[in-house]
């Protein structure tokens, strides 16, 4: 995230790590984090192949985080530049 953060400074004024938002460690809040992480898309399913050598393995674990970063990217680029 702090990458999109560098590249796009001129339309982000700040970031929040979600996955940091809420205490692990005190139930309280378990019901907010679980309704946020229901929100998020699953991460891709391995495909025949994947996990059949190391260099499919790591394709696939290489690639998720990065298709994820692409999207998020594209938006944030198609965002005006804030005031």
């Amino acid at each position: 995230m702090h990458v999109l953060g560098a590249r796009h400074s001129a339309k982000i004024r700040g970031l929040v790590y979600v996955d940091a938002a809420f205490d692990r460690g005190d139930d309280s809040d378990s019901d907010a984090y679980n309704a946020v992480a229901r929100t998020v898309p699953a991460a891709p399913s391995p495909q025949s192949g994947d996990l059949s050598s190391f260099t499919g393995t790591h394709s696939l674990v290489i690639s998720s985080p990065r298709e994820v970063l692409e999207q998020i990217e594209a938006f944030v680029s198609s965002l005006p530049e804030r005031p």
